[in-house]
């Protein structure tokens, strides 16, 4: 029996030409190919169902391979992987500590050493930190002081999962290591000094170079580098030299002043070359400088040349220095109930309307006062600033915004002016009190302010003139109706 036509060959078998063919045909070329193949790699498929069934992968194999992989996903959805649970831990220890040190003038510096790499990253830590007169270092035990009780250092091997877990650990020792050390520090400064020289808490402050017992909440509130500003300006000196200097990431700074040619008072000491001290380190600049200016206040204070408290104004420096004179500032064999003058305390400025420049007529809103016309009492002691405010205040205008820009050729030389955007009636669009090229920003505003309160008094003096205008014409029409009806 003849066999109908077979679909075309393939070229990769011999054949070039596509063209019909047999199956008898196909079938011998098929065993030709089979020849061909090595013995041990048998065809991949055959016309005998044995090498199919040989060549075909068992069902069971397959059940098998089904059941364990069903097995294995059963066992891992009915047990899943197990949470670690970490150490617990805050920053807030470390926010506590630095408080702390700020206020007790603790230098402090943290160290990290990676000790493990798997399978994570473990961290060891070492905390240094020092007093007022130490400087960064001491013994590598656990909580540790040096000879003098100035310098302690905290170790942690750890392993820490991060630097922050880290940093607070040690804070967390270091702070109580530190209260121990202030405790200790202020008991032991107690004995050698009388009663009165020493603050709450253990915090000692130099009673000779404060001028009396110390104030805590003055203390804190005493804005230095402004007292010290303040004196030089009243004083018509130049302003202080701050030097800085850094180690690490902590700094320090001394404060130069110009030398003072008036006699120092009997058994005070002489003015030190700088203030403050280079190895004094602390974990800010604004923390060094306040430092500086809190020891050259102090020794103004104590040599007689600047007031006890209060701004150093004019007449407080000619009431400290005659104070000066008369009492010693440092006496030789200080007693507990040695305390200093106190000075007059400023008078507030009170709530009416009373007039800041001059009055011709010298009547006021309230009650016709002519003392009204030399300015409020304490006045003078405010700032430029402050004076603006209270004016704008007394005149119901809203507060100028300064707007202080620097010179783009010389960073130094700062120009502008205030602005009342939301009072037309005093300044419309109009930038007032404009200065240009003003060395420093801090002055610059100060100028801006001059001419602001001068702005603010001619306009408070034409409303004057307003009233008291008005005030006549009702008098005089008063009068008027009075004659008329006589």
């Amino acid at each position: 029996m003849t066999s109908g036509p077979f679909p075309p060959t393939f070229p990769g078998l011999g054949h070039d030409q596509l063209v019909a063919q047999h199956i008898e045909d196909f079938e011998a070329q098929m065993a030709a190919a089979k020849a061909l193949l090595p013995a041990d790699e048998p065809p991949a498929y055959s016309s005998g169902n044995d090498n199919n069934a040989s060549s075909a992968p068992s069902s069971q194999s397959f059940s098998a391979v089904s059941n364990s992989s069903s097995s294995s996903s059963n066992n891992n959805n009915n047990n899943p992987p197990q949470l670690q649970a970490g150490r617990v831990w805050s920053s807030e220890s470390v926010v506590t500590f630095n408080n702390l040190c700020l206020k007790n003038a603790v230098a402090n510096a943290f160290e990290y050493e990676q000790v493990r790499d798997s399978p994570q990253p473990g961290w060891a830590v070492r905390l240094t930190f020092s007093f007022f007169s130490g400087t960064i270092g001491g013994a590598d035990d656990n909580a540790s002081a040096d000879n003098d009780g100035s310098s302690f250092v905290v170790s942690l091997p750890g392993p820490y999962g991060s630097k922050k877990e880290a940093k607070a650990a040690a804070a967390e020792n270091g702070l109580q290591v530190l209260q121990e050390a202030i405790e200790k520090r202020g008991a032991a400064i107690k004995k050698k000094m009388p009663s009165g020289a020493a603050g709450e808490g253990g915090e000692v402050r130099d009673a000779a170079a404060q001028g009396g017992p110390w104030d805590e909440e003055e203390e804190e509130a005493e804005n230095w580098v402004g007292l010290l500003g303040e004196y030089c300006q009243a004083e018509g000196k130049p302003r202080p030299m701050f030097q800085e200097f850094s180690l690490g990431a902590n700094y320090s700074m001394e404060c130069i002043m110009p030398p003072d040619d008036r006699p120092v008072p009997d058994g005070a000491p002489p003015q030190p070359e700088a203030f403050g001290g280079r190895n004094i380190l602390f974990n800010s600049k604004k923390a060094a400088k306040t430092n500086a200016a809190r020891e050259a206040v102090r020794w103004l204070r104590a040599a007689g040349c600047m007031p006890k408290k209060g701004h150093p104004t004019k007449k407080k420096m000619k009431a400290a220095q005659m104070m000066a004179a008369t009492t010693p500032a440092f006496p030789a064999a200080p007693t507990t109930n040695a305390n200093p003058i106190p000075l007059p305390i400023p008078t507030p400025i009170s709530g009416g309307d009373q007039q800041q420049g001059n009055n011709a007529s010298g009547s006021d809103s309230e009650g016709g006062s002519s003392s009204s016309s030399a300015g409020a009492p304490g006045l003078k002691d405010r700032s430029l600033g402050e004076q603006v405010m209270i004016l704008c205040s007394k005149l119901g205008c809203a507060q100028p915004i300064y707007k202080i820009l620097p010179d783009p050729r010389v960073p130094s030389m700062w120009s502008g002016a205030a602005y009342f955007p939301h009072d037309p009636a005093v300044g419309s669009v109009q930038p007032v009190g404009e200065v240009r090229n003003v060395y420093g920003k801090k002055k610059a505003r100060e100028e801006v302010a001059k001419k602001v309160l001068k702005h603010l008094k001619a306009m408070q003096a034409e409303r004057q003139k307003l009233v008291d205008g008005v005030l006549a014409g009702t008098a005089a029409a008063a009068a008027a109706a009075g004659g008329a009806s006589a």
